[in-house]
């Protein structure tokens, strides 16, 4: 989602994501910005979800 954008416009997305209420957000991402923004992280590793430790 945010991988083409320089570095200010990704802070903007994701301000704008981290100010929404009400709806989920769905982000798939491997990069640091998106995952610090996020209530609640899970990765996907050899076909299985786990809750992810220690990302924000």
């Amino acid at each position: 989602m945010t991988s083409a954008l320089d570095a200010r416009v990704e802070r903007e997305v994701l301000d704008a994501l981290a100010a929404l209420t009400g709806p989920t957000v769905l982000i798939s991402t491997n990069r640091p910005g998106p995952r610090a923004v996020a209530d609640r992280v899970v990765e996907l590793s050899a076909g299985s979800l786990r809750e992810a430790t220690g990302v924000c």
